[in-house]
């Protein structure tokens, strides 16, 4: 009986510091995820946003992104957007808070490769985007660039993903 109770005792600890260590020490695939869903959260507002928190919320998603980031996007319909460094998307950010009073993001699909040396990663995701007054929405192929900067993933690169139509 000793020896059972024993036995069991060890594989819950085992189990514990295995589902610890995960925790502290998450795969690179994992961070990558929360990272990039993380700037869907951030993107999402609703009309009732204080203004510390809009300034709170654009500040933490511009600092998700490399300081030379670019992003590249083509929306049909829409003239191509094209930002270049951290500072043009904050301020961009900060217009389409002015403009809308609210917008719902969402990333599906996320598919995470990193490369073999561990310092640069590639998220293809479906995008989807809800303003209001828009019955549909639109829905977009995109494709985040991130690369290892001291230790953090950071997104230089977004761009479209050009589908055959």
């Amino acid at each position: 009986m000793k020896i059972l109770f024993r036995l069991a005792l060890v594989a819950a600890l085992a189990g514990v510091v295995w589902w610890g260590w995960g925790k502290l020490f998450p795969k690179d695939e994992e961070v990558i995820r929360q990272r990039v869903n993380r700037v869907a959260a951030l993107i999402t507002f609703d009309g009732k946003e204080g203004n510390f928190a809009k300034v709170a919320n654009v500040e933490e998603f511009a600092n998700l992104f490399d300081m030379e980031v670019e992003v590249v996007v083509d929306t049909p319909g829409y003239a191509q957007q094209i930002l270049t460094g951290r500072t043009d998307l904050r301020q961009q950010a900060f217009a389409v808070r002015s403009a809308i009073s609210s917008l719902e993001v969402k990333f599906l699909d996320l598919n995470v490769t990193v490369d073999p040396n561990r310092t640069n990663a590639t998220v293809l995701l479906t995008g989807q985007a809800k303003m209001p007054k828009e019955r549909d929405g639109f829905v977009q192929e995109l494709k985040f660039i991130l690369r290892k900067v001291e230790g953090k993933w950071l997104i230089y690169r977004v761009e479209t993903v050009r589908t055959l139509t």
